[in-house]
């Protein structure tokens, strides 16, 4: 299958976090030189990863790879619109490495899920952080730096939650 590399212009070292709200212009088949999570905040969608096609519909939430390859296959009329949380990729590490050698294992070699659900209240608070991001990018402030890390290792989480609740060995018998 042919793709397009997106690189990433929309972080840098300095400004390890971006985000956007994607409309249209989705449907290309690409994989990225940057880790991104994304979410659906209204409709649905078709979407294409690493060949897979399922729907998605609000509050799904997809983790996407490096070497993830997908697309979204948006016809004439669809109105759906997803959150595209971007970092760059040494931020990224550091925050798996603090996540643990276990979550960054599981998660470069795709062994947690790709896809999860947020509740709308979850969402709601998702907006209001990343919103606050995005308006404080210019600010230089280790309390700026400390909340956006604590907001993607909070997405993050969820993977690490999900785990938990899927490990029978983890609870006691």
């Amino acid at each position: 299958m042919d793709y397009v590399i997106l690189d990433d212009w929309m972080t840098t070292s300095e400004h390890p976090f971006n985000s956007k709200i994607t409309e249209y212009g989705d449907e290309v088949v690409h994989k990225h030189q940057f880790y991104e999570i994304f979410y659906i905040l209204e409709g649905s969608i078709g979407h294409v990863l690493n060949g897979e096609s399922r729907t998605l519909h609000a509050g799904d939430m997809v983790f996407l790879n490096l070497d993830d390859i997908h697309y979204f296959e948006r016809v004439e009329g669809n109105t759906c619109k997803h959150r595209d949380i971007i970092m760059h990729t040494d931020f990224f590490d550091s925050l798996s490495s603090f996540l643990g050698d276990d979550f960054k294992h599981a998660y470069h070699n795709n062994l947690l899920p790709k896809v999860l659900s947020l509740s709308l209240e979850q969402m709601e608070d998702y907006e209001h952080r990343i919103t606050n991001a995005i308006l404080t990018a210019s600010i230089k402030s280790e309390y700026r730096t400390a909340s956006i890390r604590a907001l993607c290792v909070c997405l993050l989480n969820h993977l690490v939650e999900e785990r938990i609740r899927h490990n029978d060995a983890y609870y006691p018998m």
